[in-house]
């Protein structure tokens, strides 16, 4: 399948989050955003809903993702390098294995992430809430 953001391909992803926002709003026909491998960098998500959303793998890379919600979303494998996180909720996200070197990520919620699972380097995390987030080993952030 090619991801790539041709006019296309911006359809289906307008598609697929509307199909997601039935499935949240548990509506017929909805059904939980699969963008998983998508290549998804540099686009405007900013504020997008993608709540419990499949993004296993998919390419995020300088993204903006500002305010999104991405609450319990699989994130696993993602690269999410130099993306714009500032505001976003990521409670409870999967993010086994996912890149965010260079990502800004102020205000951020981290409710129920494992730290210890994803790769970092070079992120801005100003008054970020990570007091209830799991920590152990926190060399995830060196």
């Amino acid at each position: 399948m090619n991801t790539t953001m041709d006019a296309q391909n911006l359809v289906r992803l307008h598609d697929a989050h509307m199909r997601h926002q039935a499935w949240l709003n548990g509506e017929t026909g909805g059904e939980r955003a699969d963008l998983r491998g998508w290549r998804l960098h540099d686009r405007c998500l900013a504020a997008y809903e993608l709540r419990g959303a499949d993004l296993r793998g998919a390419d995020l890379d300088g993204a903006d993702l500002r305010f999104a919600c991405l609450a319990g979303a699989d994130l696993r494998g993602c690269n999410l390098r130099g993306c714009n996180l500032n505001g976003a909720d990521l409670t409870d996200a999967k993010l086994e294995g996912a890149r965010l070197d260079g990502a800004r990520m102020s205000n951020v919620k981290l409710t129920g992430v494992d730290l210890s699972s994803f790769c970092v380097s070079k992120v801005a995390m100003l008054e970020t809430q990570i007091l209830e987030a799991i920590q152990e080993p926190v060399n995830a952030l060196l």
